[in-house]
C-alpha cells in the first residue's frame, strides 16, 4: 500500500457531471437531490480531504457548479462525445501525474477506493487499474498515470468515443471490488434515485 499523504498529493481527481442524462428526462442528474443533497456534492464528499486538484467536467449551465468551488470544465468538443471527451479536455488543467475518474451517479464509492486502486496499479506494474464490481469494470471509477490521456485524444481524433473500447487497447489492473459491489450503485433513472433514497433511510 503507497503511503497515503504521500500518494494523495499527486493525484488529481476529475468528476464527471457533463452527460445529457436523457434517462432522467433532460434533467441534470448531477443536481438532482439525494436525501436533500445534490448527487454531485455526495462524490464530492467521498473524496479525501488532502487531494491537491479537483476538476468538474461539465458541460451544461456551469453556473450552477460554482457553488462547489471548483474549476469547471467543458468539453471540447461541445456534441456531447461522451466521458472519453470529458476527459481529455480537463487534460491541459491537470497539475499531478496520478488522475482519477469518479462520475457525479455514484454517491456511495468506497472510502479507500483511490488507495487501493494506487495499490493495486503498482501491484501489477500497470498504467490503470479499474474496479470490478463482481459483474463488470467500473469504468468511470478508473485510476491512471495522466500520460495515459495522451492515447485517449488519439483515440477521439479516430472518432472512437466509447471508455471500454479505449480500455481495451491499454494495459490495465482489475481491483476486485466484488465485497463492496453496493458502493457503485449508479444512479441514470427516477427510480434507482428513489430505490437508492429508500435504502439509505432504512439504513440508518
Amino acid at each position: 500500500m503507497p503511503n497515503t499523504l504521500a500518494f494523495h498529493q499527486s493525484l488529481c481527481v476529475i468528476v464527471l457531471a457533463g452527460g445529457k442524462s436523457t434517462r432522467m428526462g433532460g434533467k441534470n442528474k448531477s443536481l438532482l437531490p439525494l436525501n436533500g443533497t445534490p448527487l454531485i456534492q455526495h462524490v464530492l464528499q467521498r473524496i479525501p480531504k488532502d487531494i491537491p486538484q479537483i476538476l468538474i467536467s461539465a458541460n451544461d449551465h456551469p453556473e450552477h457548479y460554482q457553488q462547489f468551488g471548483l474549476p469547471i470544465i467543458a468539453d471540447n468538443n461541445q456534441n456531447y462525445a461522451g466521458p472519453l471527451a470529458g476527459i481529455v479536455s480537463c487534460a491541459p488543467h491537470i497539475n499531478h501525474p496520478v488522475t482519477q475518474i469518479v462520475s457525479c451517479d455514484t454517491p456511495l464509492l468506497p472510502l479507500d477506493l483511490f488507495s487501493r486502486l494506487a495499490a493495486e496499479r503498482l501491484r501489477q506494474q500497470c498504467p490503470i487499474a479499474v474496479p470490478h464490481d463482481g459483474e463488470r469494470l467500473q469504468l468511470l471509477s478508473m485510476q491512471m498515470e495522466t500520460s495515459c490521456v495522451a492515447s485517449m485524444e488519439e483515440a477521439l481524433r479516430r472518432q472512437e468515443f466509447a471508455v471500454y473500447r479505449w480500455l481495451q487497447t491499454q494495459r490495465f489492473a482489475e481491483l476486485d471490488c466484488s465485497h463492496s459491489a453496493e458502493q457503485f450503485a449508479n444512479i441514470n433513472t427516477p427510480d434507482d434515485l428513489n430505490r437508492l433514497e429508500s435504502r439509505i433511510r432504512h439504513a440508518r
